[in-house]
């Protein structure tokens, strides 16, 4: 995982466990009449706090939902003859960046392997170097040799995408 997709996953982490706590925290004080009035003076009806709690409970569920999508496992899946074989995309982030070390030993490129849809992989590249380096004019290159790589290693045919994102 990259460090800003940990970064965002951090932080909504930390945004769920408040609204846990909140709903907990509304559930309490909706039970509990002597807390609520101690608690705050102007809240008198024990409805608000538990619509309160339940709102709060269908955010954060929600929002649990939608972390555990970000961080659900997606393989390549090859099919050989009769049998179904799944690919981890660390493997094929391996053989990215054993490709990026053999074609570009003196920069260190950074890449990420996705499977989108059905079966297909896109790989995104993240360059630092000016637009004026010979590896943009080798981009058509680059990507046949990528498209190689994935046929020997693989048997992938089908199309991939190749991204390549300036810095």
């Amino acid at each position: 995982m990259r460090a800003r997709n940990l970064w965002i996953s951090s932080v909504h982490f930390c945004f769920l466990i408040a609204l846990f706590t909140l709903s907990a925290l509304s559930f309490f004080i909706a039970r509990h009449p002597d807390v609520r009035l101690s608690f705050l003076a102007w809240m008198k009806t024990e409805s608000v706090w538990f619509y309160l709690g339940w709102v709060s409970l269908a955010v954060s569920l929600f929002l649990l939902t939608v972390l555990a999508s970000l961080h659900g496992h997606r393989f390549y899946r090859v099919q050989m003859h009769r049998n179904l074989l799944e690919v981890d995309p660390a493997l094929i982030q391996k053989y990215i960046d054993a490709f990026w070390k053999e074609y570009t030993p003196e920069t260190t490129i950074e890449s990420d392997v996705l499977i989108r849809g059905k079966n297909r992989i896109e790989i995104v590249a993240y360059l630092n170097s000016p637009k004026e380096d010979p590896f943009y004019s080798n981009l058509a290159l680059i990507e046949n040799r990528l498209g190689d790589l994935l046929l020997k290693r693989l048997g992938y045919q089908g199309e991939f995408i190749f991204t390549v994102i300036h810095a």
